[in-house]
């Protein structure tokens, strides 16, 4: 391995200790109490200090229950299928392959369903271009399925319409209609491409344009920038050697291709013997990311700096005229020097472009393309940015040259940069329409709502991370009357006519089965999930080139905003799980806060008390580009000094269509219903796009932040679960080459195993908690419950 004095100046040795928390680092006595305890204080109490109204709604819904205990169960008729479906047995689960679409790629998995209800997804193992795993967000999808507040029925100005009135609307516009603008989010599918193509030729003035919540699209950015042309750029960490991060965090759950990347990365980890090979990690990121966790060697610093980290480090490489290297570039280009044509450098999301081409010519010189990285012609022309498009859209709505504005499955009036006026803008455009499966900002906003169709009750396709052509199919009936798919959508507003999205995903799949027998071929697609054969193919390039200049240091302090791992771009806030899930990094739930490391806190006089089990932040006020929000501090070690780290995805205000119900007691149960006081996403943490730019940048310097005085409860599940592990050592750490030496060292500090004598004394083993355990001291000898017995607790 390659000495790096920057990072090894504390080598790893009996010593080093693993923890979990300041307070658990710093040994506060309040926190160790807690060790001896199974479960962390207050896990198991109820919540005190209610008000009235809580307390009346506990006894209204726990009077209802009652009342409905005395009730007789409701006559319910049902009648048998007169002719069963095929291969259905009532009670017997079957597995379907679907897809979901994340981000602009298609994920291939197989969903179980009981009885015609879906209940479980996982990846698709079948598939050649999936690891067989899902992620959390195709977890959160099946909740989201169900989820009581998506939108019902069609609307029109906020109020109840009918479809027929909008099939009506969409037949009026085939003529008359000087423009059309669509506003859509990233989506592979062929159906919906050809679809656009259609309505293009029907409005010759169509303006189309992609959104992405987070902005630009930097990778196919800066691959734009190196080749001249539109790419997708699929990695193979298994077969690599040395990995070079440049602030990706391309294992975070967020990750446009997690699931694949995660499998490949911890693939070309896995030690089987003490001769494997094992890949060796770089980084150099602001946040402390899931990639930075598992990095051999990472350095901390500001996010605009990493592409100083790049200019030195193509420098070392010969391929570019930039910045001289110091020792953690020059360290790192030897190593990868030493594993050329095995090596991959990456950059992430919230670098540049430039940062990007600089990364294509640093892999194109180390001989990574076309073993550890592939380049894959998508056969799209070359795609403006976002940042380019979007305020070039909203001066054409504003200048009142769009007649109808579509927009599926975005949000723009929530996450659009503030210095747009996006809402203002939407009011200057006769017909908008929004796709989408909840009211949420943007569909009170427009004159059309349509409530939309979950995938798993829709057809559709795409493609995955390779082109690989993926069907989409649904395993339920759409929940809703009025919900349709995107591409149904499409369909009618650019034909007038309504279509099946069966019949249009067939209508684009008929060419691709050119065989003699479509139904059997089509049949063998919906069994497999995808069609083999169909991938983008390998593109044909020229050696790439850059000669432009890189983005300088900005001044004062800077703000990373970033995709959240839970709740992602606010798409799935209204899922009370993704609410749930800890941060993998901070574990904070429920929340978004400003994150900065304790330097900065220190500089600027921020705190993060711990008290009893709980956190007490200092509330502070983050000001940039004319705007202004309030939020917690969260103090990080790792993180980088000089700057703050955000998420996306929180300030929601989501209107609920969930009917009134009647009650045994009284007209109206706003009392009784514990959802009575609206969506779950509603008023959760703060709404950080205010403070973007116009062009979107997920990077702005010269914020100011001041504190407010405030402070403010932060709920983590960090300290829950903590082990004495002075003890027993519950993590155990060696070197590679001490791996090599002695493959079972995590066996030392191990208890003996515990011969036949039934006599051992149990008193040997370090106890995990404080419990009383079995001994051969009276008065457990005599006991009953002496000898080893089975039980089980189940908490309620």
């Amino acid at each position: 391995m390659i000495s790096l004095p920057i990072v090894d100046g504390n080598p790893l040795d009996a010593s080093v200790k693993a923890w979990r928390s300041r307070p658990h680092l710093e040994q506060d006595p309040q926190l160790v109490e807690t060790v001896s305890e199974e479960f962390f204080p207050g896990a198991s109490d109820a919540p005190s200090g209610s008000n009235r109204r809580q307390f009346m709604q506990l006894l209204g819904a726990s009077m209802a229950m009652a009342g409905l205990a005395a009730c007789r169960r409701p006559v319910e008729h049902i009648m048998p299928f007169a002719d069963r479906p095929e291969e259905t047995i009532p009670g017997v689960p079957l597995q379907y392959a679907t897809a979901m679409n994340f981000r602009g790629t298609a994920r291939p998995l197989v969903v179980k369903s009981y009885d015609g209800r879906p209940v479980k997804i996982e990846g698709n193992n079948q598939h050649p271009n999936a690891s067989g795993a899902s992620g959390v967000f195709e977890q959160a999808s099946l909740l989201q399925l169900y989820d009581p507040d998506r939108s019902k029925s069609t609307l029109r100005t906020g109020t109840p319409a009918n479809w027929e009135d909008f099939l009506s609307l969409c037949q009026r516009l085939q003529t008359g209609v000087r423009r059309v603008a669509v506003l859509a989010a990233p989506d592979s599918s062929p159906t919906r491409a050809r679809l656009r193509a259609q309505l293009e030729s029907q409005f010759p003035d169509t303006l189309w344009v992609d959104y992405r919540s987070e902005g630009d699209d930097s990778e196919l950015l800066g691959l734009q920038m190196a080749y001249g042309q539109a790419l997708q750029v699929a990695y193979d960490f298994e077969n690599a050697d040395v990995i070079v991060s440049l602030d990706a965090d391309f294992l975070g759950p967020h990750a446009k291709n997690g699931n694949l990347d995660t499998y490949s990365f911890a693939q070309g980890r896995k030690l089987n013997g003490a001769q494997d090979r094992m890949s060796r990690l770089y980084v150099a990121e602001s946040t402390y990311s899931v990639t930075g966790i598992m990095a051999d060697h990472r350095r901390r610093m500001r996010a605009d700096a990493v592409s100083q980290v790049a200019s030195q480090l193509a420098t070392a490489l010969g391929v570019y005229n930039g910045a001289t290297p110091d020792t953690f570039a020059s360290a790192i280009a030897s190593d990868l020097q030493g594993a050329a044509g095995n090596s991959i450098v990456v950059a992430g999301e919230s670098q540049p472009p430039e940062v990007h081409a600089l990364c294509a010519l640093m892999n194109d010189a180390l001989g990574a393309v076309g073993t550890t990285v592939t380049l894959l012609d998508t056969g799209m022309p070359v795609q403006p940015a976002q940042s380019q498009a979007l305020p070039a859209l909203v001066e054409e709505m504003r200048a009142g040259r769009v007649d109808v504005l579509l927009m599926l499955g975005v949000n723009p009036v929530y996450d659009a940069p503030q210095v747009l006026d996006f809402r203002s803008a939407l009011e200057r455009v006769s017909d908008t329409i929004h796709v989408g499966l909840h009211v949420d900002e943007t569909a009170r906003a427009s004159t059309w709502h349509i409530p939309a169709a979950h995938y798993l009750e829709s057809w559709g396709d795409g493609r995955s991370q390779n082109g690989t052509m993926t069907a989409v199919q649904p395993l339920i009936a759409p929940l809703y009357e009025d919900a349709r798919s995107e591409i149904e959508i499409l369909a009618v507003v650019g034909s007038g006519q309504f279509q099946r999205g069966y019949d249009l995903v067939r209508e684009t799949w008929r060419p691709e089965l050119s065989g003699e027998d479509f139904e059997t071929d089509w049949r063998r697609v919906l069994h497999d999930g995808y069609l083999e054969g169909t991938g983008y193919p390998f593109a044909n390039l020229a050696a790439p080139s850059f000669g432009g200049e890189l983005p300088g240091l900005g001044s004062g302090l800077e703000l990373v905003i970033r995709l959240d791992p839970t709740v992602l771009d606010g798409s799935f806030a209204n899922n009370a799980w993704c609410q749930e899930l800890p941060d993998p990094v901070t574990k904070i739930v429920w929340d978004n806060v400003a994150v900065v490391s304790p330097k900065t806190a220190e500089d600027l006089e921020l705190s993060c008390e711990y008290s009893k089990g709980r956190y007490y932040s200092d509330v502070v006020t983050l000001a940039a580009n004319g705007q202004e929000i309030e939020l917690p501090v969260w103090i990080l070690p790792g993180h980088a000094d000089g700057t703050a780290s955000v998420t996306l995805g929180y300030g929601r205000d989501i209107s609920t269509t969930r009917p009134e119900r009647d009650t045994p007691f009284w007209d109206k149960d706003d009392e009784t219903d514990i959802y009575a006081r609206g969506t779950l996403a509603t008023g959760v943490g703060i709404n950080v796009s205010l403070l973007r730019d116009l062009l979107a940048n997920p990077v702005i310097t010269g914020v100011e932040l001041t504190k407010t005085g405030q402070k403010r409860t932060i709920v983590t599940t960090q300290d829950h679960g903590i082990l004495d592990t002075e003890a027993r050592p519950i993590i155990r750490m060696a070197t590679l080459d001490e791996y090599r030496d002695d493959p079972a060292f995590a066996l030392q500090g191990e208890a003996p195993t515990p011969g036949s004598d039934v006599k051992t004394d149990f008193q040997d083993y370090p106890e995990l908690w404080k419990d009383r355990h079995p001994s051969t001291a009276a008065p457990f000898r005599d006991s009953d419950y002496w000898q080893n017995q089975w039980g089980m607790v189940i908490d309620l």
